[in-house]
């Protein structure tokens, strides 16, 4: 069984890096979206869809969009947030999430340290099966 990683970031450079680290980890896929509402649609095909990489700043539905959009869907899948944004807006983006109830298990500032994001993803990876995004973000 492969968990599936879904990488919502519009820069095809940090996509690819992430991407190709989540491929390193044994027993993980990933899918990629350009934007909110692109990761929305991909989502419905992804029934082992295990957590979210989500990066703020992106053309038409940005980050903070796409977080909304999950809390609305009473996602549980656990999210990891990545920008480049100004402090104040990726501080913002993570009060949202907290408030909104999701599974916030993490924060990086770009570029990502791959080290960091190994330390967060990976005490997720044998138990993200059991989040849930109901009805599959239909």
């Amino acid at each position: 069984m492969f968990d599936t990683i879904l990488i919502v970031d519009d820069d095809p450079i940090q996509t690819e890096i992430l991407a190709s680290f989540f491929q390193s980890l044994a027993g993980v896929r990933t899918a990629t979206a350009h934007d909110g509402r692109h990761a929305r649609e991909l989502a419905k095909s992804l029934p082992e869809l295990a957590m979210i990489v989500c990066d703020l700043n992106m053309p038409d539905t940005d980050g903070v969009e796409f977080i909304e959009d999950l809390a609305d869907r009473e996602c549980r899948l656990p999210i990891i947030l990545i920008s480049g944004a100004e402090r104040r807006v990726y501080k913002a983006a993570q009060g949202l999430a907290v408030a909104r109830r999701l599974r916030l298990v993490g924060s990086m500032r770009k570029p990502v340290d791959l080290g960091e994001l190994r330390r967060l993803v990976t005490p997720h990876i044998p138990t993200v099966v059991a989040g849930s995004c109901p009805a599959s973000f239909e």
